[in-house]
């Protein structure tokens, strides 16, 4: 069965239309795929920065415990030579009171071995004291830095997957407007299909009649 002219226009302008829609079909597919790659992406490097983040707080924190504990032990290190010397001090003041009585040149003696005794434990109680405010101080430098790492790290891992899922919103909206714009393509050509349709259908048919040896023409 023959196809009239109008009805091979239509369908031509059909078909190319749906040759476009597919075609913005299959782009928006991609562009969806992309935008859940992207947004899977920056999930995964929101955790990777929280991770980092709490790598570098855990160093922090190792070095805190590991300072508190140096300074413990440098304090019983000095406590034990501080009492080491006054047992050695005692010792030797009971020695000398033994050997030459008080008095005289043996008082002098223990006295020099008390002022002494005196200033050794004056100057070793403020090297600990000097010794505590040093680790104090960076036991609290450590604590500042390890609370800034975490706040640091919960910022940019936020960032990170805000950035990423606006990037991907983005995207899903260029997907929809291209499928739209398919769609409305398409339309488009079906309504030229039919408006194509109409006027071939309604245009005059030429008519041909044998005539002796010529053509007449008619019109309806």
């Amino acid at each position: 069965m023959a196809i009239g002219i109008p009805a091979v226009i239509a369908l031509t302008s059909a078909a190319s239309g749906v040759a476009q829609y597919m075609g913005a079909a299959q782009t928006a597919r991609v562009q969806k795929s992309n935008a859940d790659a992207i947004e899977q992406q920056a999930e995964a490097q929101a955790i990777v920065d929280l991770q980092n983040a709490q790598d570098q707080r855990q160093q922090l924190d190792y070095k805190i415990a590991e300072t508190k504990a140096n300074n413990f032990t440098n304090l019983i290190k000095k406590q034990e030579t501080l009492n080491l010397f006054n047992k050695q001090l005692t010792q030797a003041t009971a020695s000398t009171s033994l050997k030459l009585g008080y008095g005289g040149t043996s008082g002098a003696i223990i006295d020099a071995l008390e002022d002494e005794a005196w200033n050794k434990q004056t100057y070793g109680m403020a090297d600990m004291d000097e010794a505590s405010l040093a680790s104090s101080l960076q036991i609290g430098e450590f604590g500042r830095q390890s609370r800034a790492v975490t706040k640091l790290g919960q910022i940019q891992s936020q960032n990170t997957l805000t950035a990423g899922r606006n990037k991907a919103d983005n995207m899903r909206a260029a997907a929809s407007a291209t499928r739209t714009a398919g769609m409305a393509s398409m339309l488009g050509s079906f309504a030229s299909g039919a408006s194509g349709y109409a006027s071939a259908a309604a245009a005059p048919v030429a008519q041909t009649t044998p005539v002796g040896y010529g053509t007449v023409l008619k019109y309806p």
